[in-house]
């Protein structure tokens, strides 16, 4: 059977790398996989075909992403969408697969059901797109909710990431439309224990520094400046990019962290497990916005594979990963630096026995993406 995902990022997109790739690779052993998206292709998995589609709606500078606004960015999308229906028609697929509700994906797979409509179509969603981007307009925030609704009428199955965006799409079509929870899973480069390969108390901060993604990376520098009151020694990894990088560089300047904080910058899944390994506690600040509660953490995903203790709140898909027996040490109060802090000491100075980070692994096995492809393959080849 030949799948065809649509998407509108790059290969170098959190949704791609986090939840498509990892999918897409488990389905390869068993279908023809193709992936429509923006930009050149860039490590690409041999069993997996990348056809480029368009160009990112923005350009890229020091301080982050500079995107395009009126004409300028309805013509960069129109013919993204033109594109990506000529290129379903040359590939025919027997599955498409809108990945993430925007208006160019959308428009192209609608374009091309028009004379294809027999096509069966899923749609696989893993943030809150309205408050995920940077809108500016009315007209934008118009195109969101157009292509929300659009693409539910079109798939015949909606499989979310989070149990937020089930209660969202099932509100958008509360008729006989099928809402399905599949987070967004995580494949262990290796399954052993890590050891921290230093004795110097070590936090790890992984993934995407951007704010308006409801990442609150700001509270990064509060919450190291109170842990390092009761442990001097503290140092900090961060290894990820996004539009904040400056900014946040900025704080740690403000705060006189600088010194005691690494910047690791892109990361590959090859590079989990050694910086896991330099790690005592990975750090996951939430606050409890829409947008947090909408996405899935990469960073507790990749904590309960690996055994390692981390710090972050009852938010969204988070409690899934983690065993109940755990909440009191993982789970700080949202927003509130001093509760993360005090929690992050605890764990620094109590590290979780082995038997609590078996229990971790444990409770990770069924978040496996080897697990997740099976359920999703269900929804592709049914009927």
């Amino acid at each position: 059977m030949r799948i065809t995902f649509v998407t509108t990022q790059s290969t170098a997109g959190s949704t791609i790398i986090g939840r498509i790739f990892p999918l897409a690779r488990s389905l390869s052993t068993t279908h023809d996989i193709h992936l429509l998206g923006l930009g050149k292709a860039d490590r690409i998995d041999p069993g997996l075909a990348w056809h480029t589609v368009g160009r990112e709606p923005w350009r890229r500078s020091p301080h982050g992403k500079i995107r395009y606004r009126g004409v300028r960015l309805i013509l960069n999308m129109m013919l993204t969408a033109c594109r990506i229906a000529y290129k379903l028609h040359q590939l025919q697929p027997d599955t498409i697969i809108i990945v993430k509700p925007l208006p160019a994906n959308v428009l192209g797979v609608k374009m091309y059901h028009i004379i294809h409509s027999h096509t069966p179509i899923i749609l696989d969603t893993d943030d809150f797109e309205l408050l995920s981007n940077h809108l500016t307009s009315l007209m934008q925030r118009a195109s969101i909710h157009w292509s929300e609704r659009t693409s539910v009428a079109l798939a015949r199955v909606t499989i979310a990431a989070t149990p937020f965006l089930v209660d969202h799409f099932c509100a958008l079509d509360p008729s006989n439309h099928s809402v399905v929870l599949i987070p967004t899973g995580y494949t262990p480069v290796r399954t052993t224990l890590p050891s921290p390969s230093t004795s110097t108390p070590t936090l790890l901060y992984l993934g995407s520094i951007s704010l308006g993604s409801g990442h609150r990376v700001d509270l990064l520098p509060e919450i190291l400046t109170l842990v390092k009151q009761q442990e001097p020694d503290i140092r900090l990894i961060i290894a990820g990019t996004g539009d904040d990088v400056e900014e946040l560089k900025a704080l740690f300047a403000s705060a006189n962290l600088l010194p005691i904080v690494e910047w690791f910058g892109r990361f590959t899944s090859d590079n989990v497990p050694t910086l896991i390994a330099r790690a005592h506690v990975l750090v996951d600040p939430v606050g409890g916005s829409i947008t947090e509660r909408a996405k899935s953490s990469f960073r507790v995903a990749a904590a309960a594979a690996y055994g390692i203790p981390i710090v972050t709140s009852n938010i969204g898909i988070r409690p899934y990963f983690l065993p109940p027996a755990l909440a009191e040490q993982c789970f700080a109060e949202p927003n509130q630096a001093h509760d993360y802090a005090t929690k992050i000491v605890s764990l620094l100075r109590q590290p979780l026995s082995a038997q609590q980070k078996q229990g971790l692994q444990q409770k990770s096995a069924s978040y496996e993406w080897s697990v997740l492809a099976a359920q999703y393959n269900k929804y592709i080849t049914s009927p």
